[in-house]
């Protein structure tokens, strides 16, 4: 798969999911996550696997953008959740939050 394959397939995966984080507004900065944690490996994978992956998991309804900030704070909700804890991260997303400040 050629970059600029993979620059059009990301593309398509963001404008098939609607092209903003789905926890607030933001539209840059946006990440792919799993709805559902699947694991690490995808992180190791060479990006036109992992797009592959990524994919798969639109298919399959588990895919999702979340910006930087969010998709930081939805990692350790995973994390503690695995681990039998119940906590919610952020309970205002940052971007209101930072409104507020201006």
């Amino acid at each position: 798969m050629s970059p600029r394959t993979r620059r059009e397939l990301r593309k398509y995966l963001i404008d098939k999911l609607g092209g903003k984080c789905s926890r607030c507004p933001e539209t840059e900065y946006l990440q792919m996550d799993c709805i559902k944690p699947v694991g690490p490996a995808h992180h190791r994978m060479f990006s036109d696997r992992r797009y592959m992956f990524y994919l798969s998991q639109l298919q399959a309804g588990n895919l999702q953008l979340l910006c930087l900030p969010c998709h930081t704070n939805k990692t350790r909700e995973d994390v503690h959740a695995k681990r039998g804890f119940r906590v919610r991260y952020a309970s205002e997303c940052h971007v209101k939050q930072s409104a507020k400040n201006t």
